[in-house]
């Protein structure tokens, strides 16, 4: 974020769209505040989580973003270090939590190179990298509208649900099969 004004006059404008006491506008305006952090500490998370909740008129419902499509991924943001970190964050503040496919993996942007001129501008919208085969796993076409990332061998649902990680439990990919999957992990 920039400045302290900055940031106190994006939490004001956005708190409008909760609406007033006579005029109901949405139930949670979109909260990009971790998203559009500059400086990550723990100081500057808590900073951005009590402004919000201070300024949230009351009976309102808080949400918290790590990943939107119009923003870089976590893991090219600020480091694939914090992908556990931001996400279990996510998971534990208090209200609905937002994010983007593939955050929960650590998928990174695709590398500008192995982007077209025409998709440039879309480099966080890669395929959704389900397994190691080819397209991973996104699609049994001979190609995908826009290219998988080179890391899909190693980033994707099958190896990290597979491995330790703290989140992604063989439990967790029941979703998968809700998703037009023809098999599950």
């Amino acid at each position: 974020m920039g400045s302290d004004d900055d940031e106190k006059e994006d939490i004001e404008a956005t708190m409008m769209y909760y609406g007033t006491t006579f005029i109901q506008e949405a139930d949670f305006p979109f909260n990009f505040n971790l998203i559009n952090m500059k400086n990550l500490s723990g100081n500057s998370i808590s900073e951005a989580v009590n402004s919000w909740m201070q300024n949230m008129p009351a009976g309102k419902w808080p949400n918290w973003a790590v990943g939107s499509p119009n923003a870089a991924r976590i893991s090219t943001r600020i480091g694939k270090e914090y992908i556990n970190v931001m996400n279990m964050l996510l998971l534990t503040l208090p209200g609905t939590p937002v994010t983007y496919y593939g955050e929960e993996i650590g998928m990174e942007n695709i590398a500008s190179e192995n982007v077209s001129e025409e998709h440039a501008t879309l480099p966080e919208k890669s395929p959704m990298q389900w397994d190691g085969k080819v397209n991973a796993g996104f699609t049994e076409g001979n190609s995908s509208w826009l290219p998988v990332n080179s890391d899909y061998q190693s980033v994707n649902v099958e190896v990290v649900s597979s491995s330790e990680w703290l989140w992604l439990s063989p439990e967790s990919t029941v979703l998968k099969g809700s998703w037009g999957r023809k098999q599950s992990l």
